[in-house]
């Protein structure tokens, strides 16, 4: 085997464990974000949304959440997922880290 075979070998094994742990920090990335729920507003500058977070209990645990605001005197459409809700005026959802719900 020649030398230059030799260091093409030795720098794929050297840096294959390299490559493998960035790909492994990128897909938790992609991971975490497909776990964000999709929220589409109709009308976008009709919701206040509030840059402070609240928490609020979910399932088994606390989750801090972004508040948004439905600002007019008119009820509002929202998207959360797939699914597409009437928000009353004056009434707000809550987008968390894995779903987004109308505030009860």
């Amino acid at each position: 085997m020649s030398l230059s075979t030799m260091l093409t070998k030795s720098l794929v094994v050297l840096t294959l464990p390299v490559l493998i742990a960035g790909c492994a920090l990128d897909v938790g990335k992609v991971i975490a974000e497909a776990r964000k729920p999709s929220v589409g507003f109709a009308i976008p500058a009709a919701w206040s949304c509030s840059e402070d977070k609240v928490t609020v209990p979910m399932a088994d645990k606390l989750d801090r959440c972004t508040k948004c605001l439905n600002i007019t005197t008119e009820a509002q459409r929202v998207t959360l997922g797939k699914v597409e809700e009437l928000v009353a005026p004056r009434r707000a959802i809550l987008i968390c880290s894995t779903q987004a719900l109308v505030q009860p």
